[in-house]
């Protein structure tokens, strides 16, 4: 380096006064304007009037530009509703909203605070909607989370002075009124219903809010449903197993607590159901595991509630005329009505009813 170079001159002297040149932008701008309004005017009230006011405008616009510089997100965060949607993978499945309600309490720790809030001209409220709606029977999880914080982005959209929204989602409309069958999601100040404040509510201030979930483990299931080939296999096995108990006796039931063990009507019907279908008889023990376990179809759930709605007819009209309910004369005329046999209609009602007693 040329020792006798002033370092003002040096390449990062120069960088240093460029960056600084541009940090300080407006107000060298600023100096300029006064240095020639006092330089060119004559009148000194006009001059000292000039100056003011363009120091004035250079002080709060140089504000600004060095809040931008360091700041970058100055905008004021205050959460916005596209924020709030969840991040997940997953697509837009189809949707129906059955019921939405609406309610709205005014805030305070007891009960003389709300009242004495609620005399106030704009009280502090916590505004809470509860959206009851249905999906396809067949969503994972993650177009669930995907649809429901959808759902979720379009309300806080369209009224941004919501506080707390819980969502309980179905899979079959006639299911409404009793406990969710999918999740519930609750989209609330940190996840939890309740613990929104005065200052909350006011401010709409969303950034401590977050979606908590709730869902069903057959939804958490990778194989939610079986495929339609292990379905056949599933119920050929129920109606051999169910010619072989009516030639030669039904099995003992498991006791209390114990899982059903095999017996050799069990493998018989294992065994001429593998060969039928021509897999080995640990295969199909898989297949019928997996079947057991998954989700019934939307076919299935339908059969099972045409025969549950036309046994509980039969019994109200039983209970009304003293006549004994005759099940298997129902279950012939439901079968013969959906086009399936007997023996296939009440391994349907079995399997359907277990699951749902499972979840």
């Amino acid at each position: 380096m040329n020792k006798n170079k002033k370092w003002y001159k040096t390449w990062w002297a120069i960088v240093i006064w460029v960056v600084l040149g541009l940090a300080f932008l407006p107000f060298i701008i600023g100096g300029i304007l006064i240095y020639f309004v006092v330089k060119k005017l004559k009148n000194s009230k006009v001059k000292l009037a000039l100056a003011l006011i363009i120091g004035f405008l250079t002080l709060c616009v140089g504000g600004g530009w060095l809040a931008a510089l360091f700041n970058p997100s100055a905008p004021k965060e205050k959460t916005t509703n596209q924020q709030q949607e969840q991040q997940e993978e997953g697509k837009l499945r189809e949707y129906k909203v059955v019921d939405r309600k609406v309610s709205e309490q005014v805030l305070g720790e007891n009960l003389d605070e709300a009242f004495e809030e609620s005399l106030k001209e704009n009280p502090a409220k916590n505004k809470e909607l509860v959206l009851r709606l249905v999906v396809p029977f067949d969503i994972d999880e993650k177009d669930l989370k995907f649809t429901v914080g959808h759902i979720i982005n379009e309300e806080t959209s369209k009224d941004e002075d919501l506080d707390e929204i819980t969502v309980f989602v179905f899979d079959r409309e006639q299911d409404i009124n009793s406990a969710y069958t999918v999740a519930r999601a609750i989209w609330a100040f940190e996840g939890e219903l309740g613990k929104v404040t005065k200052e909350i509510a006011k401010s709409n201030d969303r950034r401590n809010y977050k979606i908590t979930w709730s869902i069903k483990s057959r939804i958490l299931t990778q194989d939610t449903f079986s495929t339609e080939e292990e379905t056949e296999i599933y119920y050929r096995y129920a109606e051999i197993y169910s010619d072989i108990t009516e030639k030669e006796g039904f099995d003992p039931l498991p006791k209390l607590g114990e899982k059903d063990a095999p017996t050799p009507k069990k493998d018989k019907a294992e065994k001429i159901t593998a060969e039928e279908f021509n897999i080995s008889t640990s295969e199909l023990r898989k297949i019928l595991d997996r079947v057991s376990k998954s989700k019934p179809s939307e076919e299935e759930l339908r059969i099972f509630q045409t025969y549950d709605d036309k046994l509980n007819e039969a019994i109200d009209e039983e209970s009304a005329g003293g006549e004994k309910v005759g099940e298997e004369k129902i279950v012939k005329e439901v079968a013969v009505s959906l086009g399936i046999s007997p023996k296939r209609l009440s391994a349907i009602w079995t399997r359907v009813f277990a699951w749902q007693q499972e979840e």
